[in-house]
C-alpha cells in the first residue's frame, strides 16, 4: 500500500486521506457504517454486504521459526507435527488468523497458541527471539527470510494462496478516495 500512497502523496500533494489499520471484520464494519471510503482487506471476506470485493494481489501464508528451532527448516514436516510445537499467531479477529485455522482444521490439527499477537511484525520478531514457530503472511517475514534470521517451514501440505482485495461501495464519497483507488486500481 506504501508505495501507492507516496504515488498518490506526489500527485495530489494538498490532498490530505486519513488511514486506519484493523483486522478485516473490523474494516468492513467501518465501511459498511460510512466511516470510510473503501478498505484494503485480506480473503476471506466473509460478508461485505452490498459491496464489492475486488483482488488486487495473491498472497501465501507460511509457517516461519528462528533460533532453537531453525533445524525444523531443513526438513520437511508433517503438518500435524505442528501441534507439538509453542505457535504464534495473530489475535483470533482477523481473517489471517481464521484462514490459518481453517487450513489447520481440514487437517484435523487443534491448535492453542502459545501468543496471540496484533500485528505480524510482532510474530517475525517473536520468531526472531525463537519464542516459537510463526503464522504469517509471506510478505512480513520476506526481509527476515533473505537475512536468515527467520526460516520458512517446508510443510507436507501448504496452505492455499488467497487475495488482498480492495472492498468498497458502488458509490465512493470524497473525491481524494476516488482518485487513490484509481491508482490502487491501475
Amino acid at each position: 500500500l506504501l508505495p501507492y500512497l507516496e504515488k498518490f502523496h506526489r500527485l495530489y500533494p494538498k490532498i490530505r486521506i486519513s488511514v486506519t489499520n484493523g483486522p478485516t471484520p473490523e474494516t468492513l464494519g467501518k465501511l459498511e457504517g460510512n466511516i470510510i471510503d473503501f478498505g484494503v482487506v485480506t480473503e476471506p471476506v466473509t460478508s461485505a454486504g452490498g459491496c464489492s470485493v475486488i483482488p488486487v494481489k495473491q498472497i501465501e501464508d507460511i509457517f516461519i521459526c528462528g533460533g532453537e528451532y531453525s533445524a525444523l527448516a531443513s526438513d520437511t514436516l508433517a503438518v500435524k507435527s505442528l501441534a507439538d510445537f509453542p505457535l504464534i499467531m495473530l489475535e483470533k479477529n482477523t481473517s489471517t488468523r481464521k484462514y490459518a485455522e481453517s487450513f489447520l482444521c481440514q487437517n484435523n490439527i487443534n491448535i492453542t497458541p502459545e501468543f496471540e499477537l496484533a500485528t505480524s511484525s510482532l510474530i517475525v520478531q517473536f520468531v526472531k527471539r525463537g519464542l516459537g514457530i510463526g503464522c504469517v503472511v509471506r510478505d512480513f517475514a520476506e526481509k527476515a527470510i533473505e537475512e536468515k534470521s527467520v526460516f520458512q517451514l517446508n510443510l507436507d501440505s501448504v496452505i492455499p494462496k488467497r487475495n488482498i482485495c480492495i472492498v468498497k461501495k458502488d458509490t465512493v464519497n470524497s473525491k481524494a478516495a476516488e482518485k487513490l483507488l484509481e491508482l490502487l486500481l491501475a
